[in-house]
């Protein structure tokens, strides 16, 4: 008998492709370690070094670099708070792909006895496990675990991760970075919903994500739409902006059983935190709901 497929609808591996892109941008940008830059990850980044350029200097929109740095540093901005001001200790990054933030934040909260656990797809978990292993990176509280977001019960389930790994009597954050854009409107609402419930329990829940924004200037759509197609075409995907306005992303988070929702977009952090500049036109959002 052929063993039994996954459903295609739980299929995330098209996502991981992008994590090499990414991965060498956080190096690029010294925020990562040296043993991210890999050679795929150089060869995407610099396919897209034209066009960047371009949207930069002719478009005046933000490219794609200035909106990865953004989102990566407002989400770090916004995480440090939750464990200063809220007592978080423990962070769960699902579809961490090759993001720094995990063996970055415990090496500045190293000895204060917090939990990092960083979640992927089987191949992409086994190769990042690898590598913080093969640098050193890989310390006490700190893990690359298998998960899909998409799957609902069994060994590779939000339900089984959260339920397994978290003190359920200690705060928590969870966070998705580059992942939710990649489905429809009906799967994240299921997904952050099944989160919600999931976090509960916990004396508070803090969840953080980026999110395409909708509100795009006219001269900024013909742009959007070739970035959506090319890395569309890269993930086999579409990209999804998910709500029309803030009021709409508000009522959804809401709707799904987080408490309080916020929308953040670069230009309020000016002057706050130390990233690219915040002044030109973006496309992205980054959303903190709390439980």
């Amino acid at each position: 008998m052929k063993p039994m497929e996954r459903p295609a609808e739980t299929d995330t591996s098209r996502i991981s492709i992008t994590a090499y892109q990414t991965g060498y941008t956080w190096v690029k940008n010294g925020l990562s370690h040296a043993a991210f830059a890999t050679i795929r990850g150089r060869a995407m980044y610099e396919s897209l070094r034209p066009m960047m350029w371009v949207s930069r200097n002719l478009l005046g929109i933000s490219d794609l670099e200035t909106r990865l740095l953004q989102r990566h540093l407002i989400i770090d901005h916004l995480l440090s708070e939750a464990v200063e001001k809220h007592g978080v200790r423990q962070v769960l990054e699902l579809g961490c792909g090759f993001s720094p933030r995990g063996f970055r934040f415990m090496e500045r909260h190293e000895g204060r006895g917090f939990t990092y656990v960083e979640a992927d797809l089987p191949a992409m978990a086994r190769r990042k496990r690898e590598i913080l292993r093969d640098a050193g990176l890989l310390g006490p509280g700190h893990e690359v675990v298998t998960a899909n977001i998409l799957i609902e019960k069994g060994a590779e389930s939000l339900r089984d991760l959260i339920g397994k790994r978290f003190d359920p009597a200690c705060p928590i954050a969870v966070i998705t970075e580059g992942v939710v854009s990649y489905f429809d409107a009906p799967t994240m609402r299921d997904f952050w919903a099944r989160l919600a419930r999931l976090m509960a329990p916990f004396p508070a829940g803090f969840y953080f994500t980026d999110n395409l924004s909708a509100d795009i200037p006219p001269r900024a759509a013909p742009y959007l739409r070739l970035w959506q197609t090319l890395v569309g075409l890269v993930a086999r995907g579409k990209l999804h902006a998910h709500f029309a306005s803030d009021e709409a992303a508000l009522e959804t988070f809401r709707r799904a059983g987080f408490g309080s929702v916020a929308v953040h977009r670069p230009r309020d952090f000016a002057g706050r935190i130390s990233m690219p500049s915040a002044d030109s036109v973006g496309f992205l959002n980054v959303i903190e709901a709390r439980t």
